[in-house]
């Protein structure tokens, strides 16, 4: 449900605002993703819109692994 895919979100954010080893960047991260999950519990809100989620994720992972800082940047700004 709603639920679990907040957590893997807040997983999803918590573990790649921990890459750059800023621990002010994490807390910072931390405090905003927890104010924004409240959209996933708005009527407003459809299931469907974690599919656009997921692939933004795994953009955002992609970049990563390859170790490309400029497509990260892209992926994290459009995501």
């Amino acid at each position: 449900g709603t639920k679990a895919l907040v957590e893997l979100d807040r997983a999803f954010h918590a573990r790649v605002a921990q890459f750059p080893g800023n621990h002010r960047l994490a807390d910072f991260q931390s405090a905003i993703h927890d104010r924004m999950s409240r959209i996933w519990f708005l009527p407003t809100w459809h299931f469907h819109d974690f599919s656009m989620t997921s692939s933004e994720h795994a953009a955002i992972i992609a970049a990563i692994r390859e170790r490309d800082p400029s497509a990260a940047s892209t992926a994290m700004r459009a995501h």
